[in-house]
């Protein structure tokens, strides 16, 4: 039998497959490779679908705008507001014109060239006592960080105060502010200026500047009391300045009771303060050096900020008489008692009284004994 027969015969029965089953069974490769192709075909635009569906959704969601879109994109104009414009401009005109025509610091944080104080604080002045009242004189000035005081005195009891000796002003806020206070400034040696310094002393060790006289009697003073440290007790003469922190202090000449009186002109980074202390305007005075008003008139004229001025008996009218009148009421005195023994009295601190009663005793050969 022939193999083509046998084949056949084989098929038939099912045991050997024919070429169409095989085909069907196994794809050929040229349907494989159409059918792969088929396949990139659609991964391909579903892919693209996909990527344009996400440019779409890039598109339109908001996305952050980096420095060089936010230049080319399309600037919005703010709504105009003229008016509002129109009011700082005339605001900042006249802060000008206000920093113009002020004495106050104009900048803040800055120091003022003569003192070296920080600009931009308030002067404030304070009298502890001696105002509506005779005697307790005490007044304070601060700025920023410094303080000085003028005169420190003592008041005396009045009828109401039974056992009471002498009244000293409250230094409580001076206390509290120790590390600040710089000096002590006196006018005169008058009780009712510089009764209370010991008392001051004791609590707080701070410099005093006075003229010669005023500062010798308050060194008889201090003796009586004791101190941690020796008291700083610094001369003056009229015409000088001294230096204490955002201030400067000028001493002035005036006539008064007591001799070495002196005004005080306070220069502050706000402008000027004078303090009068107690004068008289006496045009003969003993001494021949009468009250300093040139330098009062130069002050004026530079402009005076605030004047704290001596006001006992300015209510009356008239004027005080010269001291030199004095000297003639004793001639007079002496020459019609000439054999009677005279008791003369006055205030101790008056030393030009005190010196014409010793001149008069001198030419009337008289003896001299001093009291109290």
């Amino acid at each position: 039998m022939e193999e083509k027969e046998l084949d056949k015969i084989l098929t038939r029965m099912g045991i050997i497959e024919t070429k169409k089953e095989k085909r069907k069974r196994t794809p050929s490769a040229a349907k494989s490779n159409v059918r792969a192709s088929q396949k990139t075909d659609k991964t391909e635009k579903k892919e693209k679908t996909e990527q344009s569906l996400q440019e779409i959704k890039r598109e339109k969601a908001p996305r952050p705008r980096s420095e060089a879109a936010k230049k080319d994109a399309p600037k919005k104009e703010a709504p105009k507001r003229e008016a509002p414009k129109k009011e700082i401009s005339a605001a900042r005109t006249q802060e000008k014109t206000d920093k113009r025509t002020s004495n106050a610091p104009k900048k803040r944080g800055k120091s003022d060239k003569k003192t070296g104080a920080p600009k931009g604080e308030k002067l404030r002045v304070m009298s502890l006592g001696g105002v509506s009242e005779i005697g307790k004189n005490i007044t304070v000035l601060e700025y920023g960080r410094d303080i000085i005081v003028i005169d420190c005195g003592m008041g005396f009891p009045d009828e109401d105060m039974p056992g009471v000796d002498l009244v000293i002003p409250d230094f409580t806020y001076l206390v509290q502010n120790a590390d600040r206070v710089r000096a002590v400034l006196l006018t005169h040696g008058h009780e009712d200026h510089i009764g209370g310094v010991p008392y001051l002393l004791q609590s707080l060790q701070v410099p005093i500047y006075g003229t010669r006289l005023t500062l010798g009697i308050l060194e008889k003073k201090l003796e009586e009391f004791k101190f941690v440290k020796k008291p700083q007790l610094k001369t003056v003469e009229a015409g000088e300045t001294v230096y204490l922190g955002a201030f400067s202090a000028e001493f002035i000449h005036v006539n008064h009771s007591i001799a070495d009186s002196c005004a005080i002109a306070i220069y502050t980074p706000v402008g000027t303060v004078l303090h009068s202390g107690d004068f008289k305007l006496d045009v003969s005075p003993i001494d021949g050096q009468m009250m300093d008003l040139v330098r009062l008139g130069e002050l004026g004229r530079d402009g005076v900020k605030l004047l704290l001025c001596e006001s006992t008996n300015a209510e009356r009218g008239g004027f005080t008489p010269s001291e030199r009148i004095v000297g003639g009421s004793l001639e007079r005195i002496f020459t019609a008692h000439k054999k009677n023994r005279l008791v003369i009295a006055t205030f101790s601190s008056n030393v030009h009284r005190v010196q014409q009663v010793i001149d008069a005793s001198a030419r009337h050969g008289r003896r001299v004994a001093v009291l109290g």
